[in-house]
Order: structure tokens, then C-alpha cells, then sequence
């Protein structure tokens, strides 16, 4: 996450299934230090994804929960990186665009990755 993306919405999920991390114990690869956890995505049950969330008493849905229950549906994999102790970590989700390889330079090993571990 960064100070623009806060982390349950860049990582697409639900506040309460964000991983509980010790900063100081992050796990750290040597190919790609900015990588912290894969995790493939889980298929939910019906009590873990409601299919309304109540707001000031009436039934409505929220954007970030529909969008959630939609990504849940599919096969993907959860990438979380983290920037802390780059010059880039204040714009991460830049980073990891490598738009200019001068700039974005420290996201070079997310793409990789993904490049690496990219499936059919």
C-alpha cells in the first residue's frame, strides 16, 4: 500500500482479512525483495461473503464489497509487496508500473514475478 491506495483496497480485500504482518518481519526473497506473500485466491462460502451489507438500516450494496464478491468468483493470486526503505514507497502503485525505469525502478522485480509466474 502506499500514502494515495490505502491496503485493504489495493489488495482487494475486506478490512478484516488483511494479513496480521510484523513490519520488522516481513518475509524477504532475495529475487524479489519487494515481495512479501502470494496467496491464490479461495473459493468463499456462502458466511463469508454476504450478500448484502446493511447500511443505516437499509439493504444496500457496497461498491467495494460487490467488487470483492465479483474478483472471489474467480482463479487469481494475491501479490503483496512492500516498498518500506525505497525512495518510491510513497507512490508504491506506481512502482510497480515501471513506466521509467529511472523512477519506478524498485518495482522491476514485482513485473518480473509476474513475468515469472505468469500462467496460461
Amino acid at each position: 500500500f502506499d500514502h494515495i491506495v490505502g491496503w485493504s483496497t489495493s489488495s482487494l480485500r475486506r478490512r478484516d482479512e488483511l494479513p496480521k504482518y510484523q513490519i520488522k518481519h516481513l518475509p524477504r526473497g532475495d529475487k524479489y525483495p519487494h515481495v512479501v506473500n502470494v496467496e491464490t485466491g479461495k473459493t468463499p462460502t456462502l458466511d463469508v461473503v454476504p450478500y448484502e451489507a446493511q447500511i443505516n438500516g437499509t439493504e444496500k450494496i457496497d461498491m467495494e464489497e460487490e467488487m470483492i464478491r465479483a474478483l472471489t468468483k474467480m482463479s487469481w493470486e494475491r501479490v503483496d509487496v512492500y516498498f518500506k526503505g525505497s525512495r518510491q514507497r510513497l507512490l508504491a502503485h506506481l512502482a510497480i508500473q515501471v513506466k521509467n525505469y529511472w523512477v519506478n525502478s524498485d518495482g522491476a522485480d514485482v513485473v518480473q514475478h509476474m513475468i515469472d509466474n505468469f500462467v496460461l
